[in-house]
């Protein structure tokens, strides 16, 4: 089985993504997520796509031609079944306050570390 990870244009993506993502110091959404997040979040992101193509889908089947009713509700149900998941998979799980709480528990800890190896 192939490793992935030791693909150039894999690590190309990854490095842009990171940089991106990370790239400024108020910005540490990388930092914040650990790898479940960010493959839930990555799932999410594809149930999203899949949704937005079964759109394009069903749009462009309308202003085609005649329209079919049962193959026009089936493309309907098709994206919101891939638009449910997707939307309930990026809804952040805990509040504002908490996420704020929780990465300032996490900086002051740095810097006790910080402080105490000096």
């Amino acid at each position: 089985m192939r490793d992935f990870r030791r693909v150039p244009v894999f690590d190309v993506v990854s490095a842009a993504v990171r940089d991106g993502l990370a790239g400024s110091e108020g910005s540490c959404l990388i930092s914040a997520m650990n790898g479940y997040t960010r493959g839930m979040r990555m799932f999410s992101l594809l149930f999203a796509f899949i949704a937005l193509v079964m759109l394009a889908m069903f749009v462009i089947y309308l202003f085609r031609g005649p329209v079919d009713p049962l193959i026009s509700v089936g493309l309907f149900v098709s994206f919101l079944a891939c638009l449910a998941p997707a939307l309930l998979l990026l809804k952040p799980f805990e509040s504002r306050e908490e996420l704020r709480r929780r990465r300032e528990k996490a900086r002051e800890e740095r810097e006790r570390r910080r402080g105490s190896s000096d």
